[in-house]
């Protein structure tokens, strides 16, 4: 894929120009077969043709996905892969910048990794209105959909830095010492 320190670089750390990336010569094009239940359209899927993948490319909501279902996946016969046992690889990963006032999530919260993890600021009026009428309509809410409690109405968490910059998993991951190794070469593209 493209290289996104090049061509692509101010569309791809500016948040809110994640809306021009798909179809873009960061997008694979890919669209689904026909859909019954949704009036027989195709529809795009978005896939990121760039370094950092779809990282690079979509709106940048971090959910580390539901403890059930990787316990389950532990279940099914993939050891190693429970909630508890992939928790830390998580946390290790990840720095948190969701607040100082979140004592009780200590233990899922991130620790000085590289791939930031925060709220969009500032929330907007649509947002916070979306939020109390979930909670109207009987939903709980919850502080991190992320931490001990999953089920509810949160705030979107997103891999935005505290410069206000998309981080991609390739600025995350592949550009600290990854990439200075002498036995990797990536090439964009190829």
């Amino acid at each position: 894929g493209e290289d996104d320190r090049e061509t692509l670089v101010s569309k791809v750390r500016i948040p809110l120009l994640c809306t021009s990336l798909p179809k873009s010569g960061a997008d694979w094009g890919y669209r689904t077969v026909m859909q019954p239940n949704a009036d027989n359209r195709r529809l795009d899927f978005t896939q990121g043709k760039i370094i950092g993948g779809t990282s690079s490319i979509n709106w940048m909501t971090y959910s580390r996905g539901n403890a059930a279902d990787y316990d389950e996946w532990e279940a099914m016969g993939c050891k190693g892969w429970s909630y508890q046992e992939v928790l830390p690889y998580f946390t290790k990963s990840e720095i948190s910048y969701l607040g100082e006032d979140r004592n009780e999530y200590h233990d899922y919260d991130g620790r000085p990794g590289p791939l930031p993890v925060s709220y969009p600021l500032p929330p907007g009026p649509l947002t916070w209105g979306f939020v109390q009428a979930a909670v109207a309509a009987g939903l709980p809410q919850t502080l991190d959909y992320n931490g001990a409690v999953q089920m509810g109405v949160s705030l979107a968490q997103v891999n935005i830095g505290i410069n206000g910059n998309r981080c991609t998993s390739a600025a995350a991951f592949l550009r600290s010492a990854v990439l200075r190794r002498s036995n990797l070469s990536v090439i964009s593209r190829a």
